[in-house]
């Protein structure tokens, strides 16, 4: 088979594999893009990725900013470490939610309570605070750990069924 043809296959194949999630019903694609290390103003190291999810015609939908603390905890303070994914909104610009990741001590733990793999502690919209970026400042209204199988939250927008699909953990990033 000639590169060409290899080519039209491979793009045959996306293509087909495309059309059977829209055809499916797949109401939105995410997408992270890579992760960009960073640091704080603090000096505080972390990465940042930003999160968009478009609909079937691509029209953004959603537009967020994930970051991480590489770092491990320092002493009991847990809140700006590897344990956790922080969540975003640049437009409201409020933290709203985090993920725990498998660092936490607790994680599998957590799962089996929250009744699924794909972990989240929300703010409550009442509690969010706008032009706060500290984390240590908004750590205390975090609800309890819920997962996005069992509540069907967080969604991507609130028009659509989809939730939010946390980040992907076998990214090197997290090991």
């Amino acid at each position: 088979m000639s590169r060409s043809s290899t080519r039209l296959s491979v793009g045959l194949l996306v293509a087909l594999v495309f059309m059977t999630s829209v055809a499916r019903g797949q109401e939105v694609s995410q997408k992270y893009q890579p992760w960009q290390k960073k640091v704080s103003a603090a000096g505080v190291s972390f990465f940042e990725s930003v999160y968009t999810a478009t609909d079937k015609d691509g029209k953004i939908v959603n537009r967020q900013l994930a970051w991480y603390v590489p770092a491990s905890p320092a002493g009991d303070k847990t809140d700006l470490s590897n344990h956790w994914v922080y969540w975003y909104n640049p437009t409201k610009q409020a933290i709203w939610a985090r993920c725990p990741t498998p660092k936490h001590p607790q994680y599998k733990q957590m799962q089996e309570d929250a009744k699924g793999k794909d972990l989240w502690q929300l703010i409550p919209e009442e509690k969010r605070q706008p032009g706060v970026t500290g984390i240590s400042k908004v750590a205390p209204n975090f609800g309890k750990t819920i997962s996005s199988e069992a509540s069907g939250l967080p969604k991507v927008a609130k028009d659509k069924k989809a939730v939010i699909d946390c980040v992907d953990f076998s990214n090197a990033i997290f090991n």
